[in-house]
């Protein structure tokens, strides 16, 4: 970076979501969180209107002095980035003809030759480094935001740095071996990252309280792989070995990716556990209740106020379908509640190794987890 406090930036690089909170941030800090009329002027651009057009808007914003205000700030947020502008090339004959001028070269050259007094800009889009960085870097400022890179061997800890700084903005505790969750949930995909930490905030509730690996296998879902975790996880509730390894090669050898898909069945075994033994203390609780239709029209008849307080009691499957519950009668009574109490640890920990490298091979942990789980019955 250079420029030293000048409130010139361009934020860019090919990370959208990055780029999209830095230039926020940036803009809070220089406009204020609710700006005064006529101190923050936004650019966007909009499906009826032409590239040109909006940097006319733009340049006129910059040229134009504050009205009763010391300062302004104009922000122009591309969220198609800059990198279509780079290199287009003008149609002749006979000898090569320039590149065509993209329209937001004139950023640049504004920027280079000085803004009027209380100006303040920032520019933010990806791939916007060859058209705008070097007049950015002898003017203001340029913060570069770019997404691990999955063939860095050191990808996981950049994208664990990146969870752990967007959580420290929401203030949001997560637990280490959380982030290691994370980070195999959403592998470089830093665009879904807001969304499951506000679902991990909502869920956890209040401030110092820490998010664990449990909360984001809960909650967190990865892509792909979920109809045979499903399948897996409909084998083991029926405590049948037999079918339990026949649903787990099977699944194995369809996978493009057999360790990711290893690491959405140990993901989804944990859930299904947590919630068999939330069903096996409700059971012990409401003697009452003999059979899975019982179960069912238990949870169907809740008026809301005794939903509401089931769940306060953390009994979230009676907000499942009633199909589903029903079956999850069943398939508690397979285990008993000790099983269904150690499952918990054992699943935590087999992913844990999974993800922190403690195992040399996934899919044998697995296979050994789930002998462990059911325990040779049937």
């Amino acid at each position: 970076m250079g420029g030293g406090d000048k409130a010139i930036w361009l934020v860019t690089g090919n990370d959208e979501a990055a780029i999209e909170a830095a230039a926020k941030a940036l803009v809070v800090k220089l406009a204020g969180a609710d700006p005064e009329p006529g101190a923050l002027e936004l650019f966007r651009e909009r499906e009826d209107q032409k590239e040109a057009e909006l940097i006319q808007e733009v340049v006129a914003g910059l040229l134009s002095p504050p009205f009763l205000l010391d300062r302004k700030t104009v922000w122009l947020h591309k969220t198609g980035g800059f990198a279509a502008e780079t290199g287009k090339k003008s149609s002749g004959k006979g000898s090569a003809k320039a590149s065509a001028v993209p329209p937001a070269a004139r950023i640049a050259e504004l920027v280079e030759a000085g803004l009027p007094p209380g100006i303040q800009v920032v520019v933010s889009g990806t791939g916007a480094e060859p058209l705008l960085g070097t007049a950015f870097r002898k003017a203001g400022q340029v913060q570069v935001c770019q997404k691990p890179d999955p063939k860095d061997r050191n990808w996981q800890a950049s994208m664990a740095a990146f969870i752990r700084a967007r959580a420290a903005d929401k203030k949001l505790a997560l637990d280490p071996a959380a982030v290691m969750c994370l980070v195999d949930v959403l592998g470089v995909d830093t665009m879904r990252l807001d969304g499951e930490l506000e679902k991990l905030a909502c869920y956890i509730g209040g401030s110092g309280k820490t998010v664990m690996p449990g909360d984001v296998l809960l909650l967190c879902q990865g892509e792909g792989g979920e109809v045979a975790a499903f399948a897996l996880q409909e084998a083991v509730g029926q405590r049948n070995l037999p079918l339990v390894w026949a649903e787990l090669q099977a699944a194995l050898e369809r996978e493009k990716d057999p360790e990711g898909a290893v690491l959405m069945m140990l993901r989804g075994l944990y859930g299904q556990f947590r919630s068999l033994l939330q069903v096996r203390v409700f059971l012990q609780e409401h003697r009452e209740i003999r059979s899975e239709n019982d179960l069912k029209r238990c949870a169907e008849s809740l008026s809301g106020e005794a939903k509401a307080d089931v769940l306060q009691r953390g009994f979230e499957f009676i907000t499942y379908h009633p199909f589903r519950v029903q079956k999850m009668h069943a398939m508690a009574l397979k285990y008993s509640g000790k099983e269904l109490v150690q499952a918990i640890p054992l699943l935590r920990d087999a992913y844990w190794k999974c993800i922190s490298g403690g195992t040399a091979n996934k899919q044998i942990l697995l296979e050994d987890t789930v002998v462990r789980l059911i325990g040779g019955k049937g």
